[in-house]
């Protein structure tokens, strides 16, 4: 269920012109929050769970952001 989960979020988000990177990133939630439910149609989150997942990421981000800076990998 997630890689097809995975690939219905790409070409949901592709078709609405997201960018590719934006689109694999959702694409991702998609199918991480998707292994974390059983079932097959059961495990595949509303658009609203992910974009929720997603705005709860930004500090997660802003941190990586800042360790690759404090590494000189940035």
């Amino acid at each position: 269920a997630a890689g097809d989960t995975f690939c219905g979020a790409l070409a949901a988000r592709l078709a609405e012109h997201a960018g590719l990177a934006d689109a694999l990133r959702f694409a991702s939630a998609a199918s991480a929050l998707a292994c974390t439910r059983l079932g097959a149609q059961a495990s595949i989150p509303a658009r609203a769970d992910v974009e929720a997942w997603l705005a709860g990421q930004a500090d997660a981000v802003s941190q990586q952001d800042a360790l690759a800076a404090y590494c000189g990998l940035s």
